[in-house]
């Protein structure tokens, strides 16, 4: 799967039940709508929904057509709001200033924060990018997690034990402003408990880039990385 052929891609997804799958078949008929014209409105597109379980969770649609940048903008508050540990996983690290900013203020508030990042991804100039980007959280303490077994490819949040989030957003420029995503949000214990398991996972299966290796780089290597840095929102 993906432009790469020679490495393997790993993913996550979700089995949704419930009252949620309605959020979802309405963002469906909204696509549906602006891509044809037509309006769905037969009934049994809304089927009663039945009760799957106690956990709450919301469907959160974002891009160019909504007044502002909905992922970025809950990923930013999140962020701020976090006060044991938050872990996330994207397949390009390439954050607005105001993520890169969350993202340190909660490393000196004494946040344990982890980015898991795949080792290789299908966009060479943004793995330069984001070793670019990986300079200043890593220097505040961040930790970054350099996944080793082919290209993880998974979107995924846990703040604390009270928030959850995975969907088709990556955490970059691009998913913030131009493209049209859709992420699930999770708001009980047990759901995001899973998803941290599975971010453990991630971890465990990569290494630890080492800040000082990150600092210390040759000024060529570094220049190069830097250039890369300005033309990766565009990829």
């Amino acid at each position: 799967m993906g432009r790469r052929r020679d490495i393997e891609t790993h993913d996550l997804s979700i089995r949704l039940t419930g009252p949620a799958v309605l959020q979802a078949q309405l963002l469906f008929l909204e696509d549906w709508h602006f891509e044809t014209g037509d309006g769905l409105e037969d009934s049994v597109a809304f089927p009663q929904p039945e009760a799957a379980g106690r956990p709450a969770m919301q469907v959160l649609p974002s891009g160019p057509m909504y007044p502002s940048p909905t992922v970025r903008d809950l990923l930013v508050f999140a962020l701020h709001q976090a006060e044991r540990r938050v872990i996330l996983s994207t397949p390009y690290l390439v954050p607005d200033e105001a993520v890169m900013l969350a993202l340190c203020l909660a490393v000196r508030r004494g946040v344990e924060v982890d980015v898991i990042v795949p080792q290789r991804s299908d966009l060479p100039l943004v793995d330069a990018a984001g070793r670019a980007y990986s300079r200043e959280p890593t220097g505040e303490g961040a930790r970054i997690h350099v996944h080793r077994a082919g290209f993880l490819h998974a979107k995924t949040l846990t703040v604390d034990d009270t928030l959850g989030m995975l969907g088709s957003a990556n955490y970059d420029i691009r998913s913030f402003r131009l493209n049209v995503e859709a992420n699930l949000l999770l708001y009980s214990g047990e759901p995001i408990q899973a998803l941290r398991r599975r971010q453990e996972g991630y971890i465990a299966a990569s290494r630890l880039l080492d800040p000082d290796a990150l600092q210390g780089q040759s000024r060529l290597g570094r220049l190069g990385e830097d250039v890369a840095r300005l033309f990766g929102p565009l990829m």
